[in-house]
C-alpha cells in the first residue's frame, strides 16, 4: 500500500515539481542504483521503488489520485508480487534511456558500413590528380539468398516467444511495460538464416577498386567515394568510403597553398645581365624563365598560373622561383679584367 512511501520523497522532488524536473530526476537516480551499475544489496528493491515513484508522478491521473487520496491507486508500484527482477530493471531501464529491447538485428534491409581507408599519392599527383587501386576486404551481397540473409526455399514461422505479435508485455504492479520481441526483433515471424552468410545478406572477399584523385588535393584531405563502402546487410544499399590522402614530400618542388616553391642555378653573367633559363615544370612541361637583370641570390620570379590549380576553382596558384647564383671559385686572365673594367 501507498500510504507509507512518499513518491515525492523518494525522487526527492517538491509537489510542485515540473514533468520535466521529475524526469531529470529519475533519470539521475536511475544510473546511480541500476542493478548492474551499483552492486548493494538493496540496489535492486531501490531501483524498484524510484520506478513505482516515478510511474505515480509522471502520470497526470494517479499523480492527481496520489495528491488527493495519499494512494496512487491500482496496486503498489513499489514493489508487486516480490520484487523486481534483474530483466525488469533491465527493461525499465532500457525504456527510459531509449535502447532497443532485444539483442538481435532488425530482419529488413539495413546500409552497408562505410570504409575507411588511406593511400599515399606524391606530390606531382596532387596537382594533376590521378586514378589509384586500392586492395580492400569488401562485403559483397550474398548470392543463395539474394542479399535477404533468409535460407532460400524457407519461409518464415510465427515466433513462439511472442506468439507473432512481435512484442513482449510484462506487468509490474498496476502498470504494463510493452517492448519488442527480442527474439523475432518486432517481426512477429522468424526466418531460417542463411548458411551461406550466416543471415548477414553479405560476405567478405578481397577486391581490388579503382578511385579517382581529384588535383589539388593535400594532406589530410577526406574523399568520400559514394557507394564504395560495405554492402548492405538484406538487401539494403552500399556504405561509403571515407579515403584519407597523404602526400609525399618531393625532392625539388614545395607545396605552399596553391603556391609551389622551387630553386635554380644561375650564373653570374646570368644575374648581372638577365637572359632566360629553361625549367621543367612538376608536369614535366618546359617553361621559359625570365631573368631579369641586377637579381641577387634569394630573388624570387614569379610565373602566373603555374602552380596548383584545385578541380573546385577557376584559377591556379603560381609558381615561385628562387634564383641562387653560382660564384665561380677561380677566373681566367680574360674575365678578371673584364669584371675589373
Amino acid at each position: 500500500i501507498l500510504k507509507e512511501k512518499d513518491p515525492y520523497k523518494i525522487l526527492g522532488v517538491p509537489k510542485t515539481a515540473t514533468k520535466e524536473e521529475i524526469k531529470k530526476k529519475f533519470k539521475e537516480m536511475a544510473k546511480k542504483f541500476h542493478p548492474d551499475i551499483n552492486k548493494a544489496a538493496d540496489a535492486k528493491e531501490k531501483f524498484a521503488e524510484l520506478n513505482g515513484a516515478y510511474q505515480i508522478l509522471v502520470d497526470d491521473e494517479k499523480r492527481r489520485m496520489y495528491d488527493m487520496t495519499g494512494i496512487g491507486g491500482g496496486g503498489n508500484p513499489f514493489g508487486g508480487g516480490g520484487g523486481m527482477s534483474r530483466e525488469q530493471a533491465e527493461e525499465i531501464f532500457n525504456q527510459f534511456f531509449g535502447r532497443g529491447g532485444g539483442g538481435g538485428q532488425p530482419r529488413g534491409p539495413r546500409q552497408g558500413a562505410d570504409v575507411r581507408k588511406s593511400i599515399r599519392i606524391s606530390l606531382k599527383e596532387a596537382v594533376t590528380g590521378t586514378k589509384k587501386d586500392l586492395r580492400i576486404n569488401k562485403a559483397i551481397e550474398c548470392t543463395p539468398c539474394n542479399a535477404t540473409g533468409v535460407k532460400a526455399g524457407t519461409k518464415p514461422k510465427s515466433c513462439t516467444k511472442c506468439n507473432g505479435t512481435g512484442t513482449m508485455t510484462m506487468q509490474q504492479g498496476f502498470f504494463i511495460l510493452r517492448s519488442t520481441c527480442d527474439s523475432c526483433n518486432g517481426a512477429g515471424k522468424i526466418h531460417e538464416d542463411c548458411p551461406s552468410c550466416k543471415g548477414e545478406g553479405y560476405t567478405s572477399e578481397m577486391r581490388t577498386v579503382e578511385v579517382t584523385i581529384p588535383s589539388g588535393v593535400d594532406t589530410g584531405s577526406t574523399l568520400r567515394l559514394p557507394g564504395r563502402g560495405a554492402a548492405g546487410q538484406r538487401g539494403g544499399p552500399p556504405g561509403d568510403m571515407f579515403l584519407e590522402v597523404f602526400v609525399e614530400p618531393d625532392r625539388t618542388f614545395t607545396r605552399k597553398g596553391d603556391d609551389l616553391d622551387t630553386k635554380i642555378n644561375i650564373s653570374l653573367s646570368q644575374a648581372v645581365l638577365g637572359g632566360s633559363v629553361e625549367l621543367n615544370s612538376i608536369t614535366d612541361e618546359k617553361l621559359q624563365i625570365q631573368i631579369p637583370s641586377g637579381v641577387q641570390p634569394g630573388d624570387r620570379v614569379t610565373v602566373k598560373g603555374k602552380g596548383i590549380k584545385p578541380k573546385n576553382k577557376f584559377t591556379g596558384g603560381n609558381l615561385n622561383v628562387y634564383l641562387n647564383i653560382q660564384i665561380p671559385k677561380s677566373l681566367s686572365s680574360q674575365q678578371r679584367e673584364l669584371f675589373e673594367l
